[in-house]
């Protein structure tokens, strides 16, 4: 199971990487998925979701609302393909050192969704290489760094880099250098081990720390993807924090705690 987090998400980079991998491999060697820990108590610690509104939050009011606790977003009354995605953007400004916790659960076969951070309004830009949309999601087209959650949990815990040329920048079980070119270093588990860690159509607990120019996706209290962010051009050290509908479904999301210095 994960160690706690120090109090601090300012602390070294490589320090945090060697602890977390070590984490991941004694995580990789249980068969069951570690249950969902209870957010810091920090001071440094806020709850991004009040349970009953979304203030705090901006997005289409056509897709996001609030139901049975949890911000909920359905494509049966907004974006109806997987070139409409769509994002809930949180008003409370740019993040950069950070720890996040949540909880999401996925309903629809098709429906893919995560958590972008460090992100950017990316108006009138596609996805993916994908057609431009305009109108009502103009607002709501974003890129940046996604922990990458799917209905079926093929993708579940990987690191991809929306809106850029640099796509898929680190698979499931990978941890990656990125500089000029993505180098494979290491290895937090087998992607089908840690693809059972998912719970597909329950809660599940995506984590995600960023520090510095280390980032690392946890699911469920298990060490998913690791990405050290060597590339000069690319690299963005803050931005916008937002949750993703794509697909045909619905995605919830509940208990979201931020922790920054």
């Amino acid at each position: 199971m994960a160690r706690p987090v120090p109090g601090s998400v300012r602390f070294a980079a490589a320090s945090l990487l060697a602890a977390l991998l070590t984490v991941a491999l004694m995580a990789a060697s249980q068969q069951q998925p570690a249950a969902p820990s209870p957010p810091s108590t920090a001071l440094n610690t806020v709850s991004l979701f009040d349970g009953t509104t979304l203030n705090g939050w901006d997005g289409r009011s056509d897709v996001w609302k609030v139901d049975g606790g949890a911000i909920t977003g359905d494509v049966a009354h907004g974006p109806s393909s997987v070139s409409d995605t769509t994002y809930i953007v949180w008003k409370g400004g740019e993040v950069g050192d950070f720890e996040l916790r949540a909880e999401i659960r996925t309903e629809g076969r098709f429906v893919n969704s995560g958590i972008l951070y460090r992100a950017f309004v990316l108006a009138n830009a596609p996805r993916g290489g994908g057609p431009a949309r305009g109108g009502a999601n103009a607002p709501y087209k974003l890129g940046g760094a996604q922990l990458d959650f799917d209905a079926a949990g093929r993708y579940a815990g990987q690191y991809f880099d929306v809106a850029n040329d640099r796509l898929l920048l680190v698979r499931r079980g990978q941890v990656v250098e990125q500089a000029d070119k993505p180098s494979v270093i290491g290895s937090v588990g087998d992607d089908a081990a840690l693809g059972r860690v998912v719970k597909p159509g329950d809660w599940n607990e995506l984590r995600i720390i960023a520090s510095g120019r280390t980032m690392i996706h946890l699911i469920n209290g298990q060490v998913m993807s690791v990405l050290v962010d060597r590339d000069a051009s690319k690299f963005r050290p803050k931005g916008l924090l937002a949750l993703q509908l794509e697909g045909a479904g619905r995605v919830r999301f509940r208990n979201l705690w931020l922790k920054t210095d």
